[in-house]
């Protein structure tokens, strides 16, 4: 008897050591595992019924996409061509950005002319995702911070306005998920001199949407040089932007094989809708439209404020400058596309606030 105790005691330490080091993530899954549970019911869709929470692109483009993946195993048609989507279309450019998801298998073990449905199971899973890598980026970035509010900023992040104009193009809710990655890479090139993290999340951006992610790049690099500029001591300056080169060329090194054929198939198209809009009576359409505007609105208008805070309180420190200058050039294109968006006079930039997984990560 005497000997058995240690052991037990062991056990419960080693319990007590997962909680403290994934307690947070199981408690965030948990929350928005019940907040879709909720909205399923009320919305009568599965596991409720047979109806499917999401519309618009993905019944008219990704759904299709992954029934002709499951048709091609079949030996029904061919891999890069079908003729059961749009009359007739070049599947390569839907096809890679899917089969490089983790998310896919879920749809593909679901079966042939289900994919309408498991969109219902890979939504939360995506939207988990999305805030545990919120969670892991902040509690690296700032291990101090109260649980509290890393688990706040994390919903935050989560329920985003990108993630809530997104979803209906799942596979691009996926951006959400690598960026915090590719930012916490960032700061080890900055740390370390290391480049392969950053590298690598880079190259998943790409993987993840071709177009939104080598499009942001025009954004997201003349930042990285005024960063450096503002904050990066003076003799540190060219071997950091050295590091900076080398990880994007890394990066588009590893993104060739998707990123050579789908240079000259870039198309752009827009969609302005909620989350839960789609759930509920067609007659509600007129409330449904005011709650899209305002979620989409609301959701980024938290972080925003937040952060304003922030930098007036920092305002004399070089990371709060270099923020006031990164806050205006990620910020100004998006408060033109809310305001339009406001407004129904379209989305500025092009998907619904195209690059708001910027602005997200920023906030």
């Amino acid at each position: 008897m005497d000997k058995a105790k240690p052991v037990e005691k062991a056990n419960l330490g080693g319990f007590d050591k997962f909680l403290n080091k994934y307690g947070l993530y199981l408690i965030f899954a948990l929350v928005v595992a019940c907040i879709f549970f909720i909205a399923y019911e009320i919305g009568d869709v599965f596991p409720f019924s047979t109806a499917s929470i999401s519309t618009y692109d993905y019944y008219q483009q990704i759904a299709p996409f992954l029934e002709h993946v499951s048709n091609f195993f079949k030996g029904e048609t061919s891999l890069f061509f079908s003729r059961n989507v749009m009359g007739g279309a070049d599947m390569f450019q839907s096809l890679c950005f899917m089969m490089v998801s983790p998310f896919t298998i879920i749809f593909l073990l679901c079966g042939s002319q289900n994919a309408y449905i498991a969109i219902n199971i890979v939504l939360p899973l995506k939207v988990i995702a999305i805030g545990c890598s919120a969670i892991f980026y902040i509690t690296k970035r700032f291990p101090k911070l109260n649980p509290i509010a890393v688990f706040m900023v994390a919903i935050v992040y989560s329920l985003c306005g990108y993630a809530i104009s997104s979803n209906t193009y799942v596979i691009w809710m996926d951006l959400l998920i690598y960026f915090p990655l590719a930012m916490l890479g960032f700061k080890r090139l900055m740390d370390t001199g290391s480049v392969k993290m950053h590298a690598i999340f880079s190259a998943a951006l790409i993987y993840c949407s071709f177009s939104i992610a080598s499009f942001s790049y025009f954004i997201i690099y003349p930042i990285y040089v005024i960063y450096v500029l503002m904050v990066v001591e003076k003799d540190k300056r060219k071997q950091v932007l050295t590091n900076i080169i080398i990880s994007l060329v890394y990066a588009i090194i590893a993104a060739l094989p998707i990123l050579i054929p789908n240079l000259i198939s870039v198309t752009h198209s827009s969609r302005n809708t909620s989350l839960f809009a789609n759930l509920g009576n067609p007659a509600e359409r007129n409330l449904r439209n005011m709650y899209t505007k305002l979620t989409y609105i609301f959701t980024d208008s938290i972080p925003l404020v937040l952060g304003i805070f922030y930098l007036i309180r920092d305002r004399k420190s070089k990371m709060a400058k270099f923020l006031m200058v990164a806050g205006v050039i990620i910020m100004a294109p998006v408060v033109v596309d809310e305001c339009c968006f406001l407004l129904n006079m379209g989305s500025y930039n092009s998907y619904a606030l195209r690059f708001g997984f910027l602005n997200a990560f920023f906030a």
